[in-house]
């Protein structure tokens, strides 16, 4: 998929593993996480098979980042409408 930042760089997650795309956890997720990994280590005799529905279940948000102006689009793959855009308002507190 790819897409126009606001600032006119193009967005794309073609490649893999890329620095476009990154994942936002909780530390509830993380925990969560840990918890659906383990038990799928327990039972499926050492190999983890679910990883994609673990990140799933964890609430894992997906989050692109433009490498140009640092705006941050939550969710891209929710579909165009119902992508939240955030821009740096301030470096520092």
């Amino acid at each position: 998929m790819k897409f126009p930042c606001l600032c006119g760089r193009i967005l794309s997650n073609a490649g893999s593993p890329n620095n476009t795309e990154h994942v936002l956890l909780s530390s509830v997720g993380v925990e969560r996480l840990q918890d659906l990994i383990a038990e799928q280590f327990a039972t499926a005799q050492g190999k983890v098979v679910l990883w994609a529905d673990s990140w799933e279940e964890s609430g894992a948000i997906e989050v692109w980042k433009c490498s140009d102006c640092q705006r941050l689009y939550v969710s891209p793959k929710d579909g165009f409408d119902k992508v939240v855009v955030y821009k740096i308002e301030q470096v520092g507190i």
